[in-house]
Parts: structure tokens; sequence; C-alpha cells
């Protein structure tokens, strides 16, 4: 238990404390890493120093971290509702720090094949589990660690490592997180090349194939690249003409080539050699947990990237701040794009190009008009830096409240999960028409982890409106200039995983017995807060 211990806060200022280690059995290197360890992991650092120096080969010692392993892999498997694990919890910290204890435990762990089918079990119910990326990213360097460590395991038949990837891959029903740990396992171990992969390429590949047919983009995104390292690894392909035509297409089409430029120096970069000093030395959260950039983040943010840069150009006004600046002229200058004045002559090889010439000074006048257009709401009052993120509310009454307060308070934009919802009878008339006067964009769940990424990228700062333990009253807090205003779920609230992208989280004061308040009162009453401060 100690090897997943944290240490509890009991109001004693911790940044003034020193702790005494000088007296134990501690070399100067690992003085050093107890000292720069967070208070709350010391206990726990203490025993993973004690792991970190078993030795190897040691009948005894194989005994022991056998047991330790599979107690470990209890705490890590066992599951703790449907609902993944609030940041901070003594749930969530718990699975954490058990998955770190793994992966120091990792080079110990005897490679007897009875123990690894036991272990694959547990491995198996741990990966079905809803968990947060933070959690599953030491899940995902732990097998990678057991993987590699086995370097000839490929030839060990059905228990070894490599196998039993393969073999979980063959499930079409799996979740998407599960599969997602799979992708990223195996992405990791193929580009690598850290491991022969010779024995059993074709049969990862008949197991790979399938999920380029994924609905979800990521999944089909790290497919692709897997496809493309088997197939291109393959001796001969000229008598399997369906794989030649697929590597083909992969290894030609511009936009496949520039993702797998990124996803190669993701996987690159990618770091699982963790010993115990770097481990521990993995920055901290609010909550005293390690925060590690967990790799689904950063494919998904690969994703985007080629998604933004394919399809940039052909967004609407509300995103114009995404188009590079000739862009933003030919839509300023043409409209849609069309000229009906532009001709092409190529008759007799010799070309008649004729456009619109149009004086420097009348450029000037239509850009500034655009652009003050965009900076003024249609009442001609300045807009407010204030970007209201509605993304997470499906209920077409609320967004028409939101969008009607939204546009009162001149606020730059609201984003909604569709814009088609405009459109709706019912939405115009509950918001009297607000739809028509403020710029909506769309943003939908699935997308809303690189939008709010892209805003921080901005400047602005994330405020989630949502009861959590540290929250502050909203009154109490001094709004930022630009700030994106990020409202949960109607019942729900905010789901964990936008948390963490929250700068500030205020809470609305109340009286009542009531603890909560409808999503469309509480955006209100965050606007017109905003807004106050800045009258």
């Amino acid at each position: 238990q100690y090897s997943f211990f944290k240490e509890e806060k009991v109001g004693i200022d911790f940044v003034n404390l020193e702790i005494d280690i000088s007296n134990g059995n501690f070399s100067a290197e690992e003085v050093d890493i107890l000292q720069k360890t967070d208070f709350y992991s010391l206990s726990r650092a203490i025993i993973l120093v004690f792991f970190d120096n078993l030795p190897e080969n040691n009948k005894h010692v194989d005994d022991f971290v056998q047991w330790i392993a599979m107690k470990l892999l209890g705490v890590c498997s066992q599951r703790r509702g449907n609902n993944i694990l609030l940041i901070g919890s003594p749930a969530y910290s718990e699975k954490l720090r058990a998955w770190q204890a793994l992966c120091v435990l990792c080079p110990l762990i005897p490679s007897d094949s009875r123990i690894m089918v036991e272990m694959q079990s547990m491995l198996t119910a741990s990966m079905a589990l809803n968990l947060h990326n933070k959690i599953r990213y030491f899940m995902e360097v732990f097998v990678i660690k057991l993987a590699k460590r086995e370097n000839t395991i490929a030839s060990r038949g059905s228990s070894s490592m490599l196998t039993w990837l393969i073999e979980q891959l063959d499930c079409p029903t799996l979740s998407l997180q599960h599969v997602s740990s799979l992708m990223i396992i195996l992405g990791h171990l193929i580009v690598s090349k850290d491991i022969s992969l010779h024995a059993d390429m074709r049969k990862m590949l008949a197991s790979t194939a399938p999920w380029l047919g994924a609905t979800q983009g990521f999944t089909r995104g790290i497919s692709q690249l897997l496809v493309f390292e088997l197939v291109s690894r393959l001796d001969d392909l000229r008598h399997d003409e369906a794989l030649a035509n697929i590597f083909h297409y992969l290894s030609s089409n511009p936009d496949m080539q520039k993702l797998r430029k990124k996803q190669l120096k993701f996987f690159e970069d990618l770091f699982v050699d963790h010993d115990l000093r770097s481990m521990l030395e993995i920055p901290v959260d609010e909550s005293n947990e390690p925060s590690p950039l967990c790799a689904v983040e950063r494919i998904e943010e690969s994703l985007r990237e080629c998604y933004d840069e394919k399809h940039a150009a052909t967004q609407g006004l509300g995103d114009v701040h995404r188009m590079p600046f000739w862009k933003q002229v030919a839509r300023l200058t043409m409209g849609d794009g069309t000229d009906s004045d532009a001709k092409f002559d190529d008759d007799d090889g010799d070309v008649n190009f004729q456009r619109k010439i149009i004086p420097i000074d009348s450029l000037r006048l239509m850009m500034t008009k655009e652009i003050q257009n965009l900076k003024l709401n249609s009442a001609g009052f300045p807009k407010q830096p204030l970007i209201l993120c509605a993304s997470l509310i499906n209920k077409g009454p609320n967004l028409a409240g939101l969008a009607r307060t939204a546009e009162i308070f001149a606020a730059t934009q609201i984003v909604v999960p569709d814009v088609a919802i405009r459109k709706r009878d019912d939405f115009k008339s509950m918001s009297v028409g607000a739809g028509d006067h403020i710029t909506m964009e769309q943003c939908r769940e699935a997308d809303l982890m690189g939008w709010l990424k892209q805003k921080k990228a901005e400047g602005f700062t994330i405020v989630g409106i949502e009861q959590t333990g540290s929250s502050q009253c909203m009154t109490k807090v001094r709004f930022p200039e630009k700030v994106v205003l990020l409202l949960g779920k109607e019942k729900e609230g905010i789901p964990v995983e936008f948390l963490q992208m929250v700068d500030i989280c205020v809470e609305i004061p109340q009286l009542g017995v009531i603890r909560s308040l409808n999503v469309h009162v509480s955006g209100a009453l965050a606007i017109w807060e905003y807004t106050r401060q800045r009258l």
C-alpha cells in the first residue's frame, strides 16, 4: 500500500518543511531524488527507491516482485463504477500511483509464461476501464516497457505480450479508450523498431486493417500509420493487389503524407524509458498528482492541426482568423471566391487574364470596414473579448437563451455543438433572432479539447462554471480580459477531461437549499458578472 500511498493534508505549511533523510541508508543520488520529490509522494518514493535497488536474477526477489506486481495490478484493474474517476480523488490517486510503481518494477518482473498469462488477463481488464488519460499514460508506458523488455517474445507463442496485443485488436467491440491505448502501444513498438515483428507482421496487419474503417478519427488515423509501416516492411506485394493499392494510396496521398509525418514525430518523441528519477520528476497538477503530457491528447492535436490546415480556407466568417492573410484579402475582395469579370482564354497557347483591379485606397477602405464590422456588434458597440462555449449543451431552449444573453452583452461569439440550430423555429423564437446578430461557431464535444487548446494558445483564459473543491466565488474573482466561459452539460456539469483545461473554476454563491441552477441562468449570471467588472 505504501507504493501508492499519498500523504494527507493536515493544515501544516509544507513549503518550509524539511524532511531529514540523512540518517537513512541512501546514496547521494537517492537523497537528491527524495529531496526533489513532491511532499505528497515522499512515502511511496522511499518504497520505490527500495524497489529500484532490488537485485536481479534472485529467486526470492522474483517471488517478491511477482507478488507485489499482482497486488498492484489488482488495484489497477478494480472497477469503481462506470463513471470516470475525479482527478485528485483517492481512487484516482491510487490507480495512477499504482501504475507508476509497476513502471518502476517492470525490469524485475519475471518473464515466466504462466505469470505473463495471468498479468495479461488483468491488463485486459484494466484497459477496458473508463480511465482518465493521465492514468492511461502510465498504463501504456508499463505495457510498452514490458513488451520491449521481452525482445525475443515473438517466438514464445500465446504468452507473448505482442501476441496478446494483436489478439486484443481482433475484438471489434472494444471501447474507444481501449482501442486507443492498443494503437498507441503498438504504434510505439512498430515505429521504434525495438522488438522483432517479422513472425507476427501479417497477423498484426490483418488485425489492424479493419480499424481503417473506424468512425472515430483518432483510431482511423493511427491505424493508417500502422498499416503503412507494416505493409512497407513486407517483402513482396506483387501477389496482393489489395495491399499494394492501399499502400500506394497511403504513401502517395498528400494528406496521408502530412498526417504520417506528424504522427511519426509523435511516436519518435514519446518518452517511455522512465527511470525512478524521471518518474518522480514529472510535474504535478493542482491535486498534487503527476500530470504527464498524454499520448492521446498529443495525437488528437496532430489530427486537429491537419484538419485545420486542410479546411481553414473553407470555414465561415466566424473562423476568418484561422485563414492566412492572403485568403482573408481574397474573401474581402471577391466574396465567395468567384469573379464574373475574370476571363481565361487559351486558344493558341496565349492566356488572356482579366480580373478586377481594385485601387489600393478602395482596398484599404474595404478591409477597414470589414475588420471594423468584425469588432462591433449589430448595435455598433464594441464586442467584448468574451467567448461563450456551449458545446456541451444540447437543449435548444438553453442554447437560445444563452445566444440571446451573449448578444445583449456583446460577446464576441457563442460556440455551439451544431450551428444548424439557428435555423430552427423554436430557437429563433426563444432567442428573439439573436442568432442573426451574434457570431456562432460550431464545435462538437469530440472536438472541444483541441478547440480549448487553440484558444489557450491565442491568449484566452478558460473559466469554467462548476462546483468543485477548488472553485472560487464568482463575485470575488477578477475576470481576465480575454475569457472563454465554459459551461457544462445540463445534468452532469463539466466532464473531468475538460476540467483539466480550465484555468479558473468559479461557482455562483447561493442561499437556498437547491444546489444547482439551470445552465442558461448560470451562463447569464457569469456573462453579466464579466460585463459588470468592465463597465
